[in-house]
């Protein structure tokens, strides 16, 4: 994330309910796949979990920059 998006969030996060969802649910994916990273060894349906959430928070973080495309025209 860039210095002038991170600007963005930091600064509509509190204001736009939608962008501090995305934001929540980014964080919480955030944590599960380091979780998963952590592991010496993944089982066949963690391996899945893990790519299921990477596309998830991927999907989520460019939702995060359609909003703040859309604050940083303001």
């Amino acid at each position: 994330m860039e210095d002038n998006e991170r600007k963005l969030l930091e600064q509509y996060v509190e204001k736009d309910r939608k962008l501090k969802e995305l934001f929540d649910e980014h964080k919480r994916l955030e944590k599960r796949i380091s979780k998963l990273a952590k592991k010496p060894f993944l089982t066949a349906d963690e391996e899945e979990e893990e790519k299921r959430l990477k596309k998830e928070k991927l999907q989520g973080r460019d939702a995060m920059f359609q909003i703040l495309k859309q604050y940083s025209r303001d």
